[in-house]
């Protein structure tokens, strides 16, 4: 079995942590054989594309990793505000996993306590009205605002180098005008970004006691089927444009997330059809 994490830089990385990390995973089962991650980084950032342009970029990456992967998670929520049938139906045989998708099931399921939330996102993911839509079907009670964040991701990737408390610390005006744009009491914020855990130090310091939801914690119960092996699992990491700057990204992530450190040995680049150099 081999899967694929998709993503426009390193965001995604936080959800194949939270995959690679699940130490309460039983290996009853073979472990998977490979793991592929795929950074745009020629495309990034997604957050201010059209949805025209975001479906195109979609498409061309899945194109290119269906021949490497038998399942395909986006780990991006920009990429899963798109997911449709249509786009499904493309690659019948790759099962593709959408985190918002996955978020509002699991809401229902197991946050049937929480009455208010406000979804921080890209431009992109706002605009489509993709979280509050599935929300409000898997929860039609639920109140839901949404708030988009333009500035969040080319601030993490631009300043990621610099670590992880400096990071918090550029951020904070930045948060603290988000913060000022919610208009409801909200019993919590779910990253609609996969990029935004990287700021929960931020967040915390001036919301401390707001629950904080990670989608990727949903994601990683629908591939609970799956098994990672630090010994028997293979991770290569592509970049859609220079692979050099992928690692310094990753060098950069090493001592926050434990994934950072398996993405390292392979970073390959990536001739995706359509993309931007």
């Amino acid at each position: 079995m081999k899967i694929a994490f998709l993503d426009s830089g390193v965001g995604g990385l936080t959800v194949l942590n939270s995959f690679v990390d699940d130490s309460k995973k039983a290996f009853d089962s073979e472990p998977i054989s490979e793991i592929t991650y795929l950074a745009d980084l020629a495309n990034l950032p997604y957050g201010g594309k059209s949805q025209e342009e975001l479906k195109l970029i979609l498409l061309n990456n899945l194109q290119w990793l269906q021949s490497r992967a038998d399942s395909v998670v986006l780990a991006c929520n920009t990429s899963s505000a798109i997911l449709d049938s249509e786009i499904e139906r493309q690659f019948p045989n790759v099962k593709i996993y959408g985190l918002i998708q996955a978020f509002a099931k699991d809401l229902a399921l197991n946050h049937k306590n929480l009455k208010k939330l406000v979804v921080l996102s890209t431009r992109a993911t706002h605009n489509s009205g993709a979280y509050i839509n599935m929300l409000k079907q898997s929860r039609p009670d639920l109140e839901v605002q949404s708030v988009p964040c333009p500035e969040w991701v080319p601030l993490i990737e631009d300043n990621l180098s610099k670590g992880y408390e400096p990071l918090q610390e550029l951020a904070e005006e930045s948060v603290k005008k988000i913060i000022n744009q919610i208009e409801i009491e909200a019993d919590a914020l779910v990253f609609g970004c996969t990029h935004y855990p990287l700021l929960k130090g931020a967040i915390k310091k001036l919301l401390p006691k707001v629950l904080l939801l990670d989608p990727a914690d949903s994601i990683r119960k629908e591939l609970s089927e799956f098994v990672f092996s630090p010994t028997q699992t293979s991770i290569t990491t592509y970049s859609s444009s220079n692979e050099e700057v992928l690692k310094d990204k990753l060098k950069s992530l090493d001592k926050i997330l434990l994934c950072a450190k398996y993405c390292q040995n392979k970073v390959k680049a990536a001739q995706i059809i359509g993309a931007k150099a």
